[in-house]
């Protein structure tokens, strides 16, 4: 009985678009008897670019209404969700007027957008970066926006931004009442209490 083994190898080198590969089978025995099929054929092989999917999500929304004054981190997650090992770059945009700084070392800021440089990452893990933002007036809703993009191609572009949307800026007061111990007699039956009020803010308060 004849044996016939097929072992093709090959390797595609970078920038290379593809091209046909050329198969042959020989067997350890003479061919008698005429056989129609050839034993040589040529499969074309196309090359694509190598591509990675990165996505965006911020893991700590949905946010609970921000407060005037009181800064809160926001973190920021690229994911590398499948193909080959990318570097993601991240871009959060603050709402206008608002105070975002940088956290994590490799996040820079100018005015209102922090751009966070990531590093060589592998299918299927993820890069967390922080930033703190600050509202400084009220507001009745915003959206933070975030964004990544990797230096590979991406097959689903779709899942490099998102948006997500607070609810409301509110300010905030801490309201104190205090009531003097010892009350004084103003005139015979009448007694005299003093009343204090105090705002612990950070906002101002109408009394």
């Amino acid at each position: 009985m004849s044996q016939v083994r097929v072992c093709p190898l090959w390797a595609w080198t970078n920038g290379s678009t593809g091209g046909d590969v050329e198969l042959s089978v020989t067997a350890d025995q003479p061919e008698t008897v005429p056989d129609p099929n050839a034993n040589e054929t040529a499969v074309p092989i196309a090359v694509v670019a190598a591509r990675a999917d990165v996505s965006i999500t911020l893991p700590s929304a949905p946010f609970t209404p921000f407060v005037v004054g009181q800064p809160r981190n926001v973190r920021l997650r690229a994911t590398n969700l499948g193909g080959a090992t990318t570097t993601p770059t991240v871009t959060f945009t603050a709402p206008a007027g608002w105070v975002v700084t940088p956290v994590s070392p490799s996040c820079t800021a100018l005015a209102q957008v922090v751009t966070c440089d990531g590093w060589p990452l592998a299918e299927n893990r993820s890069i967390d970066f922080d930033v703190t933002l600050e509202a400084v007036v009220p507001d009745p809703g915003v959206e933070l926006l975030a964004s990544v993009s990797g230096d590979l191609p991406d097959p689903d572009p779709a899942s490099n931004q998102t948006e997500v949307t607070v609810d409301g800026v509110a300010e905030e007061v801490d309201l104190g009442l205090s009531v003097d111990a010892a009350a004084v007699p103003s005139t015979p039956g009448v007694v005299t209490h003093q009343y204090r009020i105090a705002n612990g803010g950070p906002a101002r308060a109408t009394a």
